[in-house]
Parts: C-alpha cells; structure tokens; sequence
C-alpha cells in the first residue's frame, strides 16, 4: 500500500510521541504504567494497513527512539558504540512490526490475530531479553506497571503478553460490548497490586542484614567499615567486587600470615554473623571468576559464580549453577547483580529451595543516576516474582530492602559510601509463577511458531490459484 506524503508524516510523528513517552518517563525516572499501554496503542496505529517495509522501518524508528531516550547513560559507559547497541536492540522493533503488518494481510479473523499477534511479541521480547547474544530485558512493557500481582502468576512476559493483547484490542477491534469488556477485564488486571501479610513473617526467620554501600575495591576499607560497626547475630553484605584480590589467598602477614577467608571467618566467629562477599578468583583462562562467596565460623561454606556477566566486559567466566547456600540463617540465594536482570536466575535458586536473597551488585557512580534508579526497579519485579525478600548491596546504590510484594522498605542514598541495617525474613512458600508461570513465554514462543505456520498458509492460498480443470469432450 502506498502512503501519501501527508499520512506518511503523520505516521511518523504518532511513531515519535509513542516512543518518547515511555523512554522520557523512564528517564526521569518513572515507571511509565499507562504510558506504556497508550505506547502499544500508539504503535500499531502507526504501522496499521501500510506496507511490510514501511511498518519496519517505522518499527526501527520506533525502538531507536526508544532506547536512545531510555537508554541514553550507555553513551556514559560505551560512548560512540551506544549508537550501534541502541540500533541492535531496535531492529526486534522493526522486525515485530513488518510480522505483525505483514499477518494482518492474510488474517482477517481478530480473534486469531490478535492472541497470534500478542504471542509473536512476546516470543521475540522473550528472545531478545534472555537468548539472544546480546540479551538485554530492560524496557520492555512487561518492566513498565512497576510490581503488580500479574507478576506473581505469568512473571513480566505474561505482563507483556496482557498489554500488547489489550493494545491490539483497542487498535484492531471494532467498539462493541465485547471489545469494551474485554478491554476493560485486561486493564483491571494491571490495577491489582500484588499481597503482603505481615502476619506472615515469623520472628523466628527474621534476618539482621548489614549492608556496606561503598565504591571502593579494596578489601581493607569493607574490613575497616565492618569491625567499626557493632552489628552481630545476622549476615554481613558485601557488594560485587569488594575486593579485586583473591581473598583465598594471604593478605595479611603481621603478625601472622592470614588469608582473606581466615579473617572474616574469625569476625565471624567472635560475632555470630555470616558474611557474604561479592569477590572475584582466578580461573587460569585469563577472566577470573566473579563470585559471592558465603563465610562463617566454619571458614569458607559455598559459593555462587555469577551466571550473566555484563557483556563486553572482563565481568567473569559465565557461572552454570543457580544452587543457594545452607547457612544458620536458611537457604540463602545470592544471585549477582546482572543475574538478577533476567527471569532465569531467580527463579531456578527459588526452585532449588532459596527462601531469601542477599545480592551483591555494582552499578558505578559514572554510569548516572538514571542507571543506577532503572536497575534498582528489576530486583523489585524479581522479588514479585519468586515471593521472596531481597536486600540489594550496591556499590554506590541502589542499596536497598525489599518486600515479596515488590515494595522498597528501606534504601540508601546514591552515590553515597554508607551502611544499612536492615532485616528481611525466609519464606518457603512458592508462587504460582515458580510452580508453572515461568513455562509462559514459552507457550508464547510455541504459539508464534503455530501463529506464523498460519499466517504463511493463508497467504499460500491467497496468492496460489489453481487452473480450471478443463471439461472433457
């Protein structure tokens, strides 16, 4: 179909508006809630009944703006390069849009394009977000309502998969009762904040934590923070690279040669308490293994490697183990930082038995204060997720304590070398999410392979015509 050169404009321009409502509003930052929704509607409006070319460069338009408004601190960390990350990220935009364009075509039946259409999405966000080489899960309509109980049963991909349906909906759908009810049914579930019983928490499982927020890799400063401290009976939390220096080895040798391990696990002793370091060792493949290592009177009692390494960075040798750690205080999960940017890390340590997380993380006080607010709202939506209390040890924040129902209840200032006492409390129930939400985005992911089988048969047969067969005699 081709467009004239005042609709093309006016397409152009609803495709900017869109896109720069929720970039600005996660700038600022905010979660964009409603933002996002009117985004989506936005969205398949200006990529509706045009041609599979035009709707993909309008999607590419559409996630450059974006992720170059949403995302402009990466121009902080990675400088002319951003461009291209930014351009890599917005191609999954153009690609959902010409698909989606290209199956209106041959499908005319609404109520098969659009769940075909929404499960398209998702499978590509769900690509994009923890397969794909540069896996990146921030931004997307699944993040954006900030925690909501939706998040406890389909986890954020059941969340994108409501709101571009409802999105859809709206674009593609005649107004009638059905539309107007069904519309109404979908954003009624984004209203529904998740539970908290306090009643819930036992005094009994209750976890003193003391957090050390400091950007500082050096061991002696977190060591000289902690014994200045009269905290005891709980756990001692480190943030991601405390140290630069194998503490397994000796770091101290008057008046006696000791090792870094040796150290804390006498602090450990004289105080009852268990540290938890985020640290890093040698592998002997040249990029050491960055690790939480788990520390009590005992000396040296687990640790976890991190899985999900920042990419192009010397982050670590990719971990391949989500198992949490038996200590005094329960079974501790300590998913590191980046980890707990993806769906896949969380979830397997609550399904191997986790009843409380105490993270390690690093986000560096150049990377801005938009990074540091963004990344802060994930371990939220994590915490949803999986039920579970989180405490978050960030390097110059976001330190911060939050509640199984997604709320902060305590934090620090950014950008400031402070400590938190706080506590958090084990539970052993799981989610429906654990339980069989996860499988969602992979219903999804079948669904749009059936949806796409489809859509290529429908064209066939609009496109192939059969000869008469001709009559005998």
């Amino acid at each position: 179909m081709t467009l004239d050169k005042q609709t093309m404009i006016r397409r152009i321009l609803i495709v900017l508006v869109s896109a720069a409502l929720p970039a600005v509003m996660w700038s600022v930052p905010m979660n964009p809630g409603v933002g996002m929704l009117l985004s989506l509607v936005g969205f398949f409006i200006a990529t509706r009944d045009c041609s599979v070319a035009m709707a993909w460069r309008l999607g590419l338009l559409y996630g450059i703006v974006l992720y170059g408004i949403s995302l402009s601190w990466l121009w902080e960390i990675f400088s002319s390069m951003s461009v291209l990350l930014w351009l890599m990220l917005a191609l999954f935009h153009g690609v959902i849009a010409g698909l989606t364009t290209w199956a209106r075509r041959h499908v005319t039946n609404v109520m098969i394009f659009i769940p075909g259409s929404a499960a398209l999405w998702t499978a590509i966000e769900y690509y994009r977000s923890e397969w794909f080489m540069l896996r990146f899960p921030w931004m997307t309509p699944g993040t954006s309502m900030g925690p909501l109980w939706l998040h406890s049963v389909l986890g954020v991909y059941g969340v994108t998969f409501m709101m571009v349906t409802l999105a859809l909906l709206i674009v593609f759908t005649k107004r009638n009762t059905v539309k107007i009810f069904l519309s109404l049914l979908l954003f009624s579930l984004f209203l529904v904040r998740p539970f908290y019983h306090p009643e819930e928490e036992r005094d009994d499982w209750k976890i003193p934590v003391l957090a050390i927020q400091r950007e500082n890799c050096d061991f002696t400063s977190y060591l000289e923070d902690t014994r200045a401290s009269d905290f005891r009976d709980g756990v001692i939390l480190w943030p991601e690279y405390s140290t630069c220096s194998d503490i397994r080895a000796t770091m101290v040798f008057q008046p006696e040669p000791l090792t870094g391990v040796e150290i804390l696990r006498r602090i450990a002793e004289q105080r009852n308490v268990t540290f938890i370091v985020g640290a890093i060792s040698p592998s002997g493949q040249g990029i050491p293994w960055n690790e939480a290592i788990v520390i009590d009177r005992r000396g040296e009692i687990g640790t976890h490697y991190k899985n999900r390494p920042v990419h192009f960075m010397k982050d670590g040798i990719p971990g391949k183990t989500q198992n949490p750690i038996m200590t005094q205080w329960g079974y501790v999960g300590s998913p590191i930082c980046f980890d707990n940017d993806y769906t896949e890390v969380p979830l397997r340590f609550a399904q191997n038995g986790a009843e409380v997380f105490l993270v390690p993380s690093l986000d560096a006080e150049p990377w801005t204060r938009r990074q540091h607010l963004q990344h802060g709202e994930l371990f939220r939506l994590r915490a949803v997720e999986t039920g579970r209390w989180y405490v978050v040890c960030a390097t110059s924040g976001l330190s911060q304590t939050i509640r199984p129902d997604g709320v902060r209840v305590q934090e620090l200032p950014l950008m400031e070398d402070q400590i938190m006492e706080t506590k958090a409390y084990r539970r052993q129930g799981k989610t429906p999410y654990v339980l069989w939400g996860w499988m969602f985005p992979w219903l999804c992911c079948a669904g749009a392979i059936v949806f796409l089988c489809f859509v290529i048969r429908s064209a066939w047969n609009n496109t192939v015509r059969l000869p008469a067969t001709p009559k005998e005699g």
